[in-house]
């Protein structure tokens, strides 16, 4: 697996609806992006726990296209 570098949402956030994975404030990890000010899951269902870290999306293994 490959080392992620995770980003405090105090620090940082991510662009407007990219798709990242996300951690919430019980420990559980999700794919999902922000609209303007409020944390979506992928589905574009609200997040209702607060969302501490976010980072980028793994690379696909080589030899698969995106």
């Amino acid at each position: 697996m490959p080392n992620l570098t995770w980003t405090d949402t105090k620090v940082s956030l991510p662009d407007d609806d990219q798709t990242v994975l996300i951690v919430m404030d019980d420990g559980e990890v999700w794919t999902g992006y922000i609209d303007s000010d409020q944390w979506r899951y992928v589905s574009g269902d609200l997040i209702g726990s607060r969302v501490t870290h976010w980072t980028h999306l793994p690379e696909p293994p080589e030899g698969v296209t995106q």
